[in-house]
C-alpha cells in the first residue's frame, strides 16, 4: 500500500506532535459508548470522568504527549521568571490533573533534582502514570489519587495544570485553593487551548473538530457544574484559564505564550506567532480577564 508524506504525519508517526492517533483514539471511545452517550443527553445527567472508556485516557496522553514534548522545555518553562533555575537547583513541583503523566515525566528527567509530585482523582490513571514514570526512568516523581483541593498549604515551589483546569467542576475554588499551596515566591504555570470567545472565531476545522468531539463526550456537560459553581468549558475551545476570571490573588500574572489554534489570517493580524496550539498562562496568583488584563 502507498500513504503520501501529508498522511505519513497524521496516520504512521506516533509520538510525533503531527500525529492524530491519539485524536482517533477518543474518536473511538464516544463510538464505543454511542448508547450511554445517549442516554446522557436524554437524562442531563453527564457521565463523570472517572467512568469514560479507557481510550479516552490513552488517546488524550497519545495526543497531547507529544505537543508537551515540543514545546514544555524548550519555550515555555524558559519564559517562566526564574523558574527554569529553581528546578535545576531542586524544587518542590506538583502537576495537578496529572493523567498519565505525560507532562510530568517530561519534567522529572529533565530536572532530575527536583521532586515531582503528579496528583489525579481517577485512580486508573494514575497507576498508569506510575508505570511510564518507571518505564521512562524517573525516579524523582511520585504519583498519587488525590483531590486538587488537598494539597498542603505552602508546600510548592511551582504547580502545573495542563489542559484540565477547564475541565473542573469549580475551576475559581480551585485555582484559589492552589495559591495556598504555593511557596511565597511560588509560581503556578496554566496550559489551556487558545481559542475565541465567538462561534465564528471557532469555525475552523480544529474548532470544529473540538466542538464535535466534546459533544461525543458527555462529561464535559451538565455534570461540570458542582454546587452551581460556575465551569470554564464551552466545548473545549473556550478561551478559558484566565479568561474566566482565574483568581488566585498576588500581582504578577501574565500570557506568557500564545498558540496556534486560529486562521493563519486572525495570527498574522493579533500577532499570535505560528507555534503550538496551546495558551500559556504563568501567575504568581492573579487575577485575569476576558482580554489577559487585571
Amino acid at each position: 500500500f502507498h500513504i503520501t508524506p501529508e498522511q505519513e504525519v497524521l496516520f504512521a508517526n506516533d509520538g510525533q506532535a503531527g500525529c492524530m492517533q491519539g485524536f482517533f483514539q477518543v474518536v473511538v471511545a464516544a463510538y464505543l459508548g454511542e448508547e450511554r452517550n445517549r442516554d446522557a443527553f436524554r437524562t442531563d445527567e453527564g457521565i463523570p470522568w472517572t467512568s469514560q472508556h479507557p481510550c479516552v485516557f490513552e488517546g488524550t496522553r497519545r495526543l497531547y504527549g507529544p505537543l508537551y514534548e515540543a514545546s514544555l522545555l524548550s519555550e515555555w518553562l524558559p519564559a517562566l521568571d526564574g523558574v527554569q533555575a529553581k528546578l535545576e537547583g531542586g524544587a518542590r513541583v506538583a502537576d495537578i490533573g496529572c493523567g498519565h503523566g505525560a507532562a510530568t515525566i517530561i519534567m522529572a528527567k529533565a530536572f532530575p533534582r527536583s521532586e515531582f509530585h503528579g496528583y489525579d482523582f481517577h485512580e486508573s490513571s494514575i497507576e498508569i502514570a506510575a508505570q511510564h514514570a518507571e518505564k521512562a526512568g524517573a525516579a524523582n516523581v511520585k504519583f498519587e489519587v488525590a483531590n486538587s483541593k488537598s494539597l498542603p498549604t505552602g508546600e510548592y515551589d511551582f504547580l502545573t495544570m495542563f489542559d484540565s483546569l477547564h475541565d473542573m467542576g469549580d475551576p475559581i475554588g480551585i485555582a484559589s485553593h492552589l495559591r495556598t499551596a504555593l511557596k511565597g515566591d511560588g509560581t503556578l504555570m496554566l496550559v489551556e487551548p487558545l481559542a475565541g470567545d465567538t462561534v465564528e472565531e471557532n469555525a475552523h476545522p480544529l474548532g470544529q473538530a473540538c466542538i464535535r468531539l466534546s459533544g461525543a463526550v458527555p462529561s464535559w456537560f451538565r455534570r461540570v457544574y458542582v454546587d452551581d459553581v460556575f465551569s470554564l468549558d464551552r466545548c473545549d475551545v473556550a478561551d478559558s484559564g484566565a479568561d474566566a476570571h482565574l483568581v488566585c490573588g498576588g500581582r504578577d500574572a501574565r500570557v506568557i505564550h500564545r498558540g496556534r489554534l486560529k486562521s493563519a489570517e486572525k495570527r498574522q493580524s493579533s500577532g499570535i506567532p505560528d507555534g503550538s496550539r496551546t495558551r500559556v498562562f504563568a501567575t504568581k496568583a492573579g487575577y485575569l480577564d476576558s482580554g489577559g488584563h487585571w
